[in-house]
């Protein structure tokens, strides 16, 4: 009986399965076992440093192979490993997030590249060591024996789509569970093939491409993030040639790659069985749009497996059963702006939403109101967890969302609802209806939200950005304008005071690429409050 992790990856050291890294066009592999002796001089290494049992160790490191010695030589070590973002030389997201968690890790040391050293190594309170010399310290003086494996496994910090990341401290009973629940829901065994891109410092990443594979004992191949975003095609090339069983990303990566991926020349996904999407809200256009993109090439769209999850739940809770197609019901909006979930009858405004399924085994998913009272199925309210991978046992998540014949449908953060008139709307549904119907904007990158100004007050604004292909002159601009306006008043009778169209990659997001409205909000109140508060 497997009790932590650093029990987990020595129990997998016969293994015959490995991690596979593809970064800047070379292949690097690294063996179970190769896995467990590289951590074990790491541990070493780190014992340069006298006694870090119980303390937190930020693991600030670009090579997943590096990264996954790392994380489980500072388990080794009898510290807790905390992932980091790792290319906080060259992006201000990442130096911004890693400042964050370096100034709660107060008298720790933290393990980082060498790009990352020279800008953090003036930091007063913390010590720094880069992997590659602490790699070669194998402490040859050190005796002792191994200090006792802390309960806590890691510590994950929060994505920071809503303000700073806060640390969610993850026991070794809580990604234990969750390993054994995703191994049953996802059909996993060692047989099966993982390829991914999202980077291992965020939860999905650290567990679908490393606690994961190795809970099951198959090969995970991990591609570079910022190479996926530059070229999307690499994963499903990857995908055929690993021939993959499972992959996991958030909804804008299966977006962004139906819509780059100019020829299926060489592609076989037929063997994918699993292409969980989470992390953020799933839209059946993009489940139409990758399945009708890939379909000639063998993907098949019950592949498809919508999840709910969140860091404080190490990360999955509901998902669609394996083989199931998808589920997408269209609601009445009306009814859904006054917190009921009724499947629309002809004729009715309609929002099509998708079903993140039913909950894990062992997980309770329940709908509650703003005094914590449990709703009946079809009632709106705020999604509560309970099980044994949520930290603490149970988390109100601060999404909302509905319960209908067992399945979970969400609707978005809580924070995303706003009331006008007394009728709720949705920012994250007025943004999708907004990008699906301007094909100039990039899908996931549009904001809405209301916003106070000091001159004229509240207001709605939509705040968006054009496609990198979609060079706007001033009378297109103001037609996409005219398009979204027109689009507010007719679906959800609304009417927007300020409609930005601004350039690719301009609004902010976290370093897992969700969009942070609410600095969305702040900048646009600051802009306001400098600028005279003018409408456009």
């Amino acid at each position: 009986m497997i009790s932590d992790l650093v029990e987990l990856v020595r129990d997998r050291r016969s293994n015959a399965a490995m991690l596979v890294e593809l970064r800047g066009g070379r292949e690097r592999r690294l063996s179970f076992a190769d896995l467990d002796w590289r951590s074990d001089v790491l541990a070493r290494g780190l014992a340069s440093f006298g006694d870090l049992r119980g303390t937190t160790v930020p693991i600030a490191l670009q090579s997943p192979l590096d990264f996954a010695t790392a994380f489980f030589g500072v388990a080794k070590a009898g510290a807790v490993p905390v992932p980091a973002p790792s290319h906080a030389a060259v992006h201000p997201g990442h130096r911004r997030r890693l400042e964050q968690i370096i100034d709660a890790s107060v008298d720790g040391v933290a393990l980082v590249d060498p790009s990352v050293f020279a800008v953090f190594s003036g930091h007063a309170r913390i010590r720094f060591a880069t992997f590659p010399a602490l790699e070669e310290k194998t402490a040859e003086k050190y005796a002792g024996a191994w200090p006792a494996v802390s309960d806590v496994a890691y510590y994950q910090y929060s994505s920071g789509s809503l303000g700073a990341p806060h640390p969610i401290v993850l026991s070794q009973d809580n990604v234990l569970a969750q390993l054994a629940q995703a191994a049953e829901a996802f059909n996993e065994t060692s047989s099966s093939v993982s390829v991914n891109w999202v980077p291992l410092f965020h939860d999905m990443g650290l567990v679908t491409s490393l606690l994961r594979p190795l809970w099951s004992g198959y090969t995970s191949v991990i591609l570079d993030p910022f190479e996926f975003v530059r070229d999307p095609t690499v994963w499903p090339r990857e995908l055929t040639r690993w021939r993959a069983t499972h992959t996991s990303a958030p909804d804008f990566g299966f977006a962004l790659c139906a819509a780059k991926t100019q020829s299926l020349e060489g592609l076989d996904l037929s063997a994918l069985a699993v292409a969980r999407s989470a992390g953020e809200m799933v839209r059946p256009s993009t489940l139409e749009s990758f399945s009708e993109r890939f379909h000639a090439v063998g993907f098949r769209s019950s592949s498809f497996a919508p999840s709910f999850g969140l860091a404080e739940a190490t990360l999955t809770a509901t998902t669609t059963a394996v083989a199931d197609e998808p589920r997408v019901v269209a609601f009445s909006a009306a009814e859904l702006r006054h917190d009921r979930a009724i499947p629309a009858r002809d004729g009715v405004e309609q929002v099509r939403l998708v079903s993140s399924g039913a909950p894990l085994r062992g997980t309770r998913v329940e709908i509650v109101d703003s005094s914590g009272h449990v709703l009946r199925a079809g009632k709106i309210g705020e999604i509560r967890i309970t099980g044994r991978q949520v930290a603490g046992g149970v988390v109100d998540t601060g999404d909302i969302g509905f319960i209908l014949k067992g399945e979970l449908f969400p609707l978005g953060r809580a924070r995303e609802r706003f009331q006008i008139a007394g009728v709720n709307f949705y920012s994250g549904e007025i943004e999708r209806a907004i990008t699906d119907a301007v094909p100039q904007l990039r899908p996931g990158r549009a904001a809405v939200f209301v916003a106070f100004a000091e001159v004229t007050g509240s207001k709605l604004v939509v705040q968006c950005e054009r496609r990198a292909d979609a060079e706007l002159e001033a009378p297109a601009e103001d037609t996409v304008r005219r398009r979204i306006r027109s689009l507010l008043a007719e679906q959800f009778g609304l009417r927007v005071h300020v409609i930005d169209v601004v350039p690719p990659r301009t609004l902010p997001v976290t370093t897992s690429g969700k969009l942070r409205r609410g600095e969305c909000r702040r900048r646009f109140e600051l802009s306001r409050a400098t600028q005279g508060d003018p409408d456009r």
